[in-house]
């Protein structure tokens, strides 16, 4: 396995959110969705999970924004296909029929990650055609990638979703130079975040930890609406082309 070398290296100078040759895709639910589909507070109510769900989005696309990468975010009602590797090979796809050179993609369940790991990923790839970012639990948090190491049919046959996905994804891109990321946490489950709020002191994992604490008498309003794609500034996906049978 070929980690990436963590020295300091001088990064391009970004001054706008416009990278010429560079796409950053977060590739996730609305926090409406992902609150339904997951439980982040242990005995927590609706209201908290949401809360909880809508920091952890808020936080990946303020990040995202900062990595000066053009951001795109795709929601569940913009992907589609049958299967997870179908939606996400059918989102890369229009990521590169935009004419990017490479992209790299991200979920919104990493309380960890930053704008500097993403410019690090970024910056990875000048010298490889991938760069992974693997996840505690066997998953991975980042994929980066040029196009001339995308494989449809290999992105379809991964074990997406399991503890296998980050050794099957570097296997079928060992055939090309690549390099592999710190390891981090992603979020899951009420008790992955409670172990990263134990071990990690960031400002925004200390914000998910006020956010675990009992609200008997709520009056705190930290998110004044909704997210959706509507509502932050990224570039959206509208209408992925049309695959060739």
């Amino acid at each position: 396995m070929l980690f990436c070398d963590t020295e300091e290296r001088t990064l391009p100078n970004i001054t706008s959110t416009n990278s010429i040759s560079t796409a950053l895709l977060v590739f996730a639910r609305t926090p409406q969705a992902d609150a339904r589909l997951k439980s982040f507070v242990r005995g927590g109510g609706a209201h908290q999970n949401l809360q909880v769900a809508t920091a952890l989005l808020e936080h990946t696309l303020q990040e995202a924004r900062d990595s000066g990468m053009s951001v795109f975010w795709l929601d569940g009602s913009q992907q589609y296909g049958d299967t997870f590797g179908e939606r996400l090979a059918n989102a890369m796809e229009a990521i590169w029929s935009k004419g990017f050179d490479q992209q790299i993609v991200i979920g919104s369940d990493i309380p960890e990650l930053d704008a500097s790991i993403l410019r690090n990923a970024e910056d990875r790839l000048k010298e490889n055609e991938w760069v992974l970012g693997p996840s505690e639990d066997g998953g991975t948090y980042l994929i980066g990638m040029r196009r001339s190491a995308y494989d449809r049919q290999a992105m379809l046959d991964q074990p997406w979703l399991t503890a296998s996905v980050f050794e099957s994804l570097q296997s079928n891109l060992a055939g090309h130079p690549g390099c592999v990321l710190s390891e981090l946490a992603d979020i899951d489950t009420a008790a992955d975040l409670i172990k990263v709020t134990h071990r990690v002191d960031t400002p925004f994992v200390l914000l998910l930890k006020s956010l675990l604490a009992p609200q008997k008498h709520n009056t705190r309003k930290p998110f004044a609406r909704p997210i959706t794609n509507r509502s932050f500034a990224t570039k959206a996906l509208r209408a992925p082309p049309a695959l060739a049978a």
